[in-house]
């Protein structure tokens, strides 16, 4: 009777969890609606100005989406800490704030925002420090900060080019001042004033998403293997092969091209479409393990729910996307403007 009755309990908590999950993400889709009305703007994917002029010489230390969120998602003492701490988010390198400022029970609390996490892969609390796995990882370069499940969907296509000439695999132009009109995921850097990230401001309405807010998809379950889980670095996957894109690592202060596919993932590759694909990719991770030894651009989405992914859409609402949809499909629904009516599986 108990082995007939185990796969229904089973599945029954999984069912709960599932449900945890969607609600997750349903509670992040009102805290951008939120910041939108309070700030008259969406909020930007991250806070960071060029250095002397040159825009490839990002600022490092400066804070993410998902901590400029925390205001909006009931967790106005931590931001008013990290205010307090490191002068207005404006003069601390990460390293430094993360490692030597923040305490240990702060560092708890940051890596306990429930809203972060999937109940399905993970509980507790999960941050990221130099305390943690992270060879490789050195310095400033450290992508300290909460570990999370849940990230920003980005889009790179050039102007001009026809809608299907997605490219550009990784999100490594998604922080670049230079290249903001190759970007077109929901969220875009922050509009800095006099090159001082304090003078900052949201760069773009909900007016940017063209396609319309149902028809956009502005945050996702994000992939990374299990044998990744709680570790963070730079050279060395799961397997002994590269593979940092899947690393579990803290999205606190997002800059520098090695910390970003921790905040957002590429739904778009540089390689030509085939057959649905984008360059023969399939950008949803399949299971849990999915690609752990392959291109770090494979998978870049994913959960651990059986068969399905979550997908935030513009408008709030939350949807179970199957893992066999087409790549193609989701990298329509993250562009903001490709002029496509796209029907969300």
């Amino acid at each position: 009777m108990i082995a007939l009755l185990l796969p229904a309990i089973q599945a029954a908590r999984e069912a709960a969890r599932q449900t945890q999950c969607s609600n997750h993400l349903k509670q992040i889709g009102l805290a951008v609606h939120n910041f939108h009305d309070t700030r008259q703007g969406l909020p930007p994917s991250v806070i960071t100005s060029a250095r002397g002029g040159t825009a490839n010489a990002l600022d490092r230390g400066r804070p993410s989406f998902h901590i400029l969120l925390l205001p909006y998602l009931e967790q106005t003492a931590l931001w008013e800490e990290l205010l307090f701490l490191s002068d207005n988010l404006d003069n601390e390198t990460q390293g430094t704030f993360w490692d030597t400022t923040l305490s240990e029970t702060s560092k708890k609390g940051f890596g306990s925002i429930p809203l972060f996490k999937c109940p399905t892969r993970r509980s507790g609390y999960a941050y990221m420090d130099s305390t943690s796995d992270a060879s490789g990882w050195s310095g400033n370069d450290y992508p300290y900060g909460p570990r999370v499940d849940y990230v920003i969907p980005n889009s790179r296509r050039a102007p001009g080019d026809p809608e299907d000439l997605y490219e550009h695999g990784s999100t490594w132009e998604w922080h670049n001042p230079a290249h903001l009109d190759f970007q077109r995921g929901p969220f875009r850097l922050a509009l800095i004033e006099n090159d001082l990230p304090r003078n900052w401001k949201p760069r773009d309405a909900m007016s940017w998403w063209q396609d319309g807010t149902s028809n956009q998809f502005i945050f996702a379950e994000k992939h990374i293997p299990a044998a990744a889980l709680e570790k963070c670095q730079s050279t060395g996957g799961p397997s002994g092969t590269a593979s940092n894109y899947y690393w579990d690592c803290g999205i606190g202060f997002a800059g520098g091209s090695w910390r970003e596919p921790h905040v957002a993932r590429a739904a778009t590759s540089r390689n030509p479409i085939s057959d649905g694909d984008i360059g023969g990719r399939q950008v949803i991770a399949r299971q849990p393990n999915h690609a752990e030894n392959s291109n770090p651009d494979n998978g870049a989405f994913g959960s651990w729910h059986p068969g399905s992914c979550f997908f935030l859409v513009g408008d709030g609402s939350v949807r179970s996307v199957p893992v066999t949809t087409l790549s193609l499909l989701v990298a329509r629904l993250v562009d903001v403007g490709d002029g496509y009516t796209v029907e969300i599986p």
